[in-house]
């Protein structure tokens, strides 16, 4: 995921690592027994993005 907020909004790696890690979804990704934790990275950036708008 922070290849693709890299990529979207040009900013450095360390900037991205702290937009994924601080967003809203992180607890329920990190949640072994939820949804999220099964799905592909391209998916969740996808509800990342959309929670952000």
């Amino acid at each position: 995921m922070v290849k693709y907020v890299m990529e979207d909004t040009g900013c450095s790696i360390e900037e991205a690592m702290e937009r994924v890690y601080n967003s809203p979804l992180m607890p329920a990704i990190q949640d072994e027994e939820g949804e999220l934790y099964v799905q592909g990275p391209a998916y969740i950036y996808e509800l990342m993005n959309n929670e952000s708008n």
